[in-house]
């Protein structure tokens, strides 16, 4: 029995301890990510999931015994309700689960939406260094002055400087 406990606590904490670890990584190395759901392409989305529901499981219960901690100050131990079988549970570790519990998920959508918003940034700069490369042509043309144009900014030019030299010689001072 004990060989059995083993055999299924040792993973169980493996998973605890590896999943926010692997979380961590894949956040500041998202193609890190991409590679790996690209190599398992059958189990890489089930993997994944378990490596963040894990992440967020460990959260979750890190959070409640915080809050439990936090709500010892506030709320007395006689304060508390009788579950289905009698047994009494105190107030402040059923209201430190479903905090917790919230929180998480909280956490859960803001991770959720920041990986999105994530993913549009990329594909936003991969279509602006497209369209600027597509663009380039454009530009050049832009950029380049017709010969004639040249000519008449040229003469505007000297003119501009020949009524400079007039204008000094009205005013002696500088």
């Amino acid at each position: 029995m004990e060989a059995l406990l083993i055999l299924i606590l040792v993973p169980v904490l493996a998973w605890f301890i590896l999943s926010p670890i692997v979380v961590a990584y894949w956040w500041f190395n998202p193609q890190s990510r991409e590679g790996f759901m690209r190599s398992h392409e059958t189990i890489g989305a089930f993997i994944a999931l378990s490596f963040y529901a894990g992440t967020f499981l460990l959260c979750a219960i890190a959070l409640s015994g915080g809050l439990e901690r936090l709500f010892a100050v506030f709320i007395p131990d006689s304060w508390g309700i009788s579950d289905e079988d009698g047994e009494f549970v105190p107030i402040k570790v059923w209201l430190a689960i479903r905090v917790g519990g919230l929180m998480t998920i909280g956490l859960a959508f803001v991770y959720w939406k920041l990986e999105r918003l994530r993913d549009e940034n990329a594909e936003m700069r991969r279509e602006l260094a497209a369209r600027r490369d597509e663009d380039c042509d454009e530009t050049t043309r832009i950029m380049t002055i017709p010969e004639d144009t040249a000519d008449d900014l040229s003469n505007l030019q000297a003119v501009q400087s020949g009524a400079n030299e007039r204008e000094a010689d009205k005013y002696p001072w500088p």
